[in-house]
């Protein structure tokens, strides 16, 4: 039998290990960035130097939130036993899976409306720093909500979450098939 010392150090233990996994996963996201640019031409990256810091921007986050999955499910695992936990974090989850449908919707009424505005063009923006990570925040809402069975509103709460979030995969692969093919027929 364990006494209360060694559950927590056993606890203390745990959450260390699931930081370094954080810490672990922002360096390999900056590896991959820094080994992408280490492949390309000096002269090409200081020609376009916005547009390849933009898009080390969005790969660093799309394979920042794909490494941070496995500290996550760790971390949500090792905390699935705290009921009062399980409010705040569907509520949070909720909050940010809302921005998904709330980004296109600015994007399209106003462009299907009155054509391209100012608020389409910001959202347009956000949603694309959005949706890389929409793959990563999917999973963890899943995960969230196969964890929480204690608790029936927040598992509501996170299945709303991860609906969202696969919108936003969906926007996501249904923007980047309409690149595709624009860039095929021209």
């Amino acid at each position: 039998m364990t006494t209360p010392v060694e559950t927590r150090r056993r606890t203390v233990l745990q959450l260390a290990a699931i930081a370094v996994g954080y810490v672990a996963a922002g360096i390999a996201a900056l590896a991959v960035v820094r080994l992408r640019s280490a492949g390309v031409d000096p002269q090409d990256l200081a020609a376009s130097a916005g547009m390849w810091a933009f898009g080390d921007l969005l790969r660093g986050l799309a394979v920042g939130a794909a490494f941070c999955l496995a500290p996550t499910w760790f971390l949500l695992r090792l905390l699935r036993g705290v009921a009062s936990l399980w409010g705040p974090v569907s509520g949070a989850a909720l909050a940010w899976a809302c921005t998904i449908p709330l980004a296109l919707g600015l994007v399209l009424l106003p462009a299907l409306l009155v054509g391209q505005t100012e608020v389409g063009d910001l959202s347009f923006f956000f949603l694309i720093l959005r949706t890389p990570t929409a793959p990563a925040f999917l999973a963890a809402a899943l995960a969230a909500h196969s964890m929480s069975r204690a608790a029936p509103s927040a598992r509501r709460r996170l299945a709303v979450a991860a609906a969202f979030e696969a919108l936003g995969v969906a926007s996501m692969v249904l923007w980047l098939s309409k690149a595709a093919w624009d860039r095929l027929r021209y």
